[in-house]
């Protein structure tokens, strides 16, 4: 069930299903009136291809519950990813359908560590590729606040390096937030907040970290959209 208006439809599939999950998807959007039904049939793309490695700390010891992703947005223009955590020895296997696909290590907040540059990975049909990562350990840190209106909010902050890496944290109640970083790139820093169905953006600050601390303050503007209302089931 979903409100009128216009949306694009995605599903997720169990990883262990067999089969590719995709996100939201522009060719299969669709407007809908108050009252109305809207039919879209999917056909599901087999994961008949696997990627898999293990991911290290930087002394080379294993880095369990660390989630890997992979997704062909970007390398194919296509709608299909997946996932898996490490296991207590770091390792990783993710099933796809044949392509080419971004592998991501995504490190948790505040761990101390950065996730590795990402790689772009081609597997065919029935191929399986090894693809293993090294945790880098944070040696910087950009903080500030992020401000709507002149006042903190809590909101999404997260940042990308022009190296390949990326971080990620919430901030205070007051607005306040520090992101673990690397120095020697230039980092690309932006905060996300919703209220209700309005949600508010940041232009993107850049920060050259030359040395071990920098500072980024973040202001929200009113986004152009406004998200679906909420449905009381």
């Amino acid at each position: 069930n979903v409100s009128s208006g216009e949306w694009s439809l995605g599903y997720f599939v169990d990883p262990s299903s067999g089969y590719m999950s995709a996100p939201p998807d522009p060719s299969l959007k669709f407007s809908i009136s108050s009252g109305g039904t809207e039919t879209k049939n999917i056909t599901l793309k087999s994961a008949n291809s696997t990627i898999s490695g293990t991911v290290t700390k930087p002394d080379g010891t294993a880095a369990t519950g660390v989630f890997v992703s992979v997704d062909n947005r970007e390398t194919e223009g296509k709608e299909f990813f997946n996932g898996s955590p490490t296991d207590t020895n770091g390792s990783y296997t993710i099933k796809i359908t044949s392509g080419t696909y971004k592998v991501r290590v995504n490190v948790a907040p505040n761990s101390g560590f950065l996730s590795p540059a990402e790689q772009n990975i081609t597997v065919a049909a029935n191929e399986t590729k090894t693809t293993n990562f090294t945790l880098r350990q944070s040696d910087g840190t950009i903080s500030g606040t992020v401000t709507l209106n002149g006042s903190g909010v809590q909101a999404f902050v997260s940042a990308w390096a022009e190296d390949g890496s990326f971080a990620q944290s919430m901030s205070s109640s007051t607005g306040t937030y520090s992101l673990s970083v690397s120095k020697g790139t230039i980092w690309h820093v932006g905060a996300h907040y919703e209220s209700g169905i309005t949600p508010y953006e940041s232009s993107e600050t850049s920060v050259n970290m030359t040395s071990s601390t920098a500072t980024a303050n973040i202001t929200l503007t009113q986004s152009s959209y406004n998200l679906p209302q909420a449905l009381t089931m």
